[in-house]
């Protein structure tokens, strides 16, 4: 019922489309205190959509995309992640954990330069895992290193990224900003909104 009332308070007035209202403006000054960084933020309609954004915001066509192997948008998004970026994806093979290494991802990068392979651009991981496993603060700085020693972005699927943040007892920040993420794909459904995902871009 909260929700309901919300909703129907929040369309009863008049407000400019296309972002520039008040309640864009005010959530995205509440994102830019909780991340403590000045992050730009795009709201979409689901969970795809923001990986979709998050990806091709990054990337050209020509470039690939290094993910886990159990990774849901190599899984479980069809083809939408690959027909909207023009991108090759590589799944690279998870830990027991279902968790990629920085070994395992420095293996996976070859031929840079070469015009006939696609030339890698982000390294993504899922936080919380699809095995319900978390990456824990410095395991993801250690990857965000290795990827940007080799000029990558790194990208987060946070579907369940407050779930991830509860179960680490420790704030979204730590797990993003401090940690050197580049693009966070930021799940509202999972925490209980009727619908609706933002991707948060970190201006470090």
């Amino acid at each position: 019922p909260e929700v309901m009332e919300a909703l129907a308070k929040a369309n009863k007035d008049h407000a400019r489309s296309y972002g520039a209202d008040e309640i864009t403006a005010r959530t995205t000054k509440l994102f830019r205190e909780v991340f403590d960084a000045d992050v730009d933020v795009y709201f979409v309609f689901n969970g795809t959509g923001a990986n979709v954004l998050s990806i091709s915001s990054a990337t050209q066509s020509y470039n690939s995309v290094l993910c886990a192997d159990i990774s849901h948008f190599y899984n479980d998004e069809s083809s939408a992640p690959e027909t909207f970026t023009g991108c090759r994806f590589f799944p690279l093979k998870t830990n027991d954990d279902g968790k990629l290494e920085p070994d395992v991802v420095k293996e996976r990068l070859i031929r840079k330069g070469d015009v006939h392979y696609a030339q890698t651009k982000i390294l993504s991981i899922t936080q919380s895992t699809e095995y319900g496993t978390v990456y824990t603060p410095t395991e993801i700085k250690s990857l965000a290193y290795t990827a940007k020693s080799y000029g990558l972005y790194m990208h987060v699927d946070g579907s369940r990224f407050f779930n991830a943040a509860a179960g680490l007892k420790t704030s979204l920040k730590a797990i993003s900003t401090e940690a050197d993420v580049d693009i966070l794909s930021l799940g509202g459904t999972k925490a209980g909104m009727m619908f609706g995902e933002a991707v948060v871009v970190f201006n470090n």
